[in-house]
């Protein structure tokens, strides 16, 4: 998360509540309550423990998350990641070895804008 601020909550952190703000996250620890960082970037990183619903412009889970995934521009599950809950992004990758139990919806209105449906002459035409 090189260029922008980053905060980091710390391995042996433990936070109940409400996480906002303007920075980048990184969780190394546990987290129980919602991460609303909607124009910032959130890494879940391995070992860590997160029983929260996350929202952010691009989340990245290594370790376990029991809750609602939300990515603005994308979601990505690493091989080391877990996620039991939904998934809400326009983009979303899942690594071979990792565990989604969830819904994925790649077409909600609240992450990305739609485009309207082209007909297939629009689309051979270029238009």
């Amino acid at each position: 998360m090189p260029d922008s601020k980053t905060a980091t909550i710390g391995p042996g952190t433990y936070v109940k509540g409400r996480i906002q703000g303007t920075d980048d996250l990184i969780i190394q620890g546990r987290v129980e309550g919602t991460v609303k960082l909607p124009k910032n970037r959130v890494q879940i990183a391995k070992g860590s423990d997160v029983k929260a619903d996350v929202m952010a412009q691009s989340v990245e889970v290594e370790g376990l998350v029991r809750g609602k995934v939300t990515g603005t521009s994308d979601v990505v599950v690493r091989a080391s990641g877990r996620v039991e809950g939904d998934v809400v992004a326009p983009r979303i990758k899942v690594d071979a070895g990792a565990q989604l139990n969830g819904s994925v919806d790649m077409n909600n209105s609240t992450t990305a804008p739609k485009k309207p449906a082209q007909s297939a002459k629009q689309a051979q035409a270029g238009t």
